[in-house]
């Protein structure tokens, strides 16, 4: 499966990316900063990008099988992981 973490540098978005990894998926974590992913795989593909920000995340949507939103939402965003899963929806395969 190809798995798009949104968030993959913190506590919980690491272990979501280690356990897909180790359960044999190829993962895209979506991170502001790269320099904070600590893990290397040939199964892991690290893209720096803004999740407020439709044209760095659509392209990276694209030939995914799922994602999982981990990224911490400030609460004047409440509504982002809606907005964020009427973006992914069209992109992501059935």
């Amino acid at each position: 499966m190809r798995l798009l973490v949104l968030g993959g540098t913190g506590q919980t978005g690491k272990e979501v990316v280690d356990q897909a990894l180790k359960a044999g998926h190829s993962v895209t974590a979506f991170v502001r900063n790269p320099d904070k992913v600590n893990t290397t795989h040939q199964n892991l593909k690290v893209v720096k990008g803004d999740v407020f920000n439709d044209k760095s995340l659509k392209p990276v949507v694209e030939g995914q099988d799922a994602c999982r939103l981990v990224s911490w939402l400030p609460p004047e965003n409440h509504n982002l992981s809606r907005d964020i899963q009427s973006l992914l929806q069209p992109s992501l395969q059935p």
